[in-house]
């Protein structure tokens, strides 16, 4: 329960005052509200740039998501019930094999090694 007083005071500093802010005083409640923060939040680029990698980092995450759960559901069919199971299947190992360089290994010139790859 105590996680939701850390949370409001979170939410309670944007919406303060910056004298309130830079004392310390803000409790459970926002203390001589303001919308300043949020005003220069929203016109910098920086936070619109932010929240569309959020947004698109959401939006290929339940893409792929979708995509797994629809291989797995392939996988576990039988050939019977699934009339192209073998074809997905075949397909799926096909399109998981390397394909030649990568483009970061274009850009740097070197391929990319993985920071647990070698545990």
């Amino acid at each position: 329960m105590a996680w939701l007083f850390r949370f409001n005071h979170i939410l309670a500093v944007p919406f303060s005052g910056s004298a309130a802010a830079g004392a310390r005083l803000i409790g459970l409640v926002p203390i001589d509200f303001t919308l300043d923060a949020w005003s220069k939040t929203l016109e910098s680029g920086n936070f619109l740039k932010s929240l569309w990698k959020f947004v698109r980092t959401a939006l290929g995450t339940i893409i792929i998501m979708t995509c797994l759960t629809l291989a797995a559901y392939a996988r576990y069919k039988e050939e019977t019930a699934f009339e192209r199971r073998t074809f997905y299947i075949y397909y799926l190992i096909f399109i998981m094999l390397p394909r030649g360089t990568s483009q970061y290994e274009r850009t740097h010139g070197h391929p990319y090694v993985y920071p647990l790859a070698c545990l």
